[in-house]
């Protein structure tokens, strides 16, 4: 009942702060979504809609259902038409939505408890918006609070200063890499040599016999072709 409620809420709410419709939507096992009719919408319109929907919460606005018929509907500001003719069920929010459905519903809407937003997907031209709604949301919060919680203690830094410090630590990660690039090719190119020196000469050339066991297959290459001569890597090699 909080999702599906919920729901409603947000979609009036997107309509009202952006004028996207909702034009689907999927009550999960874990999270609920809505595919809105633009693909334009963008973080402020999550946020604004977001907003308004918790302020409807907030205000603890009744969440009625009646029976109407085909006649009423020209008085009633239905959010989308209802897909039946007969035995027509209207859920009103409180002056803020009418909604034709049959679903079950929270009586007030502070019975949602909260709505997040959790992600926006693009879908061609729609966009699909991912949401959780009372003990969903609570939940959810607490798991990337606990994350947050554990980052911060393995990084020994303030919760505000994490972006930092993960920037700090992609940086260092970068300089390792080349420095270990560097160090692999100083290694191949002196055990290639010591190959090569350890060689059985054949005529103008050597013959470099090697076990090279639990080596990834570039690096093997990698010694294989630094231990030939410089005349041997050009093109004339590849000839002979």
């Amino acid at each position: 009942m909080q999702q599906h409620t919920g729901q409603h809420i947000l979609s009036q709410a997107f309509i009202v702060t952006c004028g996207a419709e909702t034009v689907g939507f999927h009550l999960g096992v874990e999270s609920t979504t809505i595919d809105l009719n633009q693909a334009t919408v963008n973080q402020a319109d999550l946020e604004a809609a977001e907003t308004l929907a918790n302020q409807i919460i907030a205000e603890n606005r009744p969440v009625t259902g009646r029976f109407v018929t085909a006649g009423d509907l020209p008085t009633i500001p239905l959010r989308r038409p209802p897909s039946v003719h007969e035995a027509i069920r209207v859920v009103e929010i409180g002056d803020f939505d009418w909604s034709a459905c049959g679903g079950t519903h929270v009586r007030q809407t502070a019975e949602v408890g909260q709505i997040k937003i959790r992600r926006l997907d693009r879908r061609g031209a729609e966009t699909r918006i991912e949401f959780l709604c009372g003990q969903r949301a609570l939940a959810d919060y607490r798991r990337k609070q606990d994350t947050v919680q554990a980052l911060v203690n393995r990084l020994s830094t303030a919760e505000d200063d994490l972006p930092a410090a993960v920037d700090r630590l992609q940086e260092r990660l970068r300089e390792v890499q080349h420095q270990l690039r560097d160090a692999q090719a100083e290694l191949v190119e002196a055990e290639a040599a010591r190959l090569w020196a350890n060689g059985s000469p054949a005529g103008p050339r050597r013959t470099v016999q090697a076990y090279l066991d639990n080596r990834p297959l570039e690096t093997v290459k990698a010694i294989a072709s630094a231990a030939r001569p410089a005349w041997l890597r050009g093109p004339a090699g590849l000839r002979g």
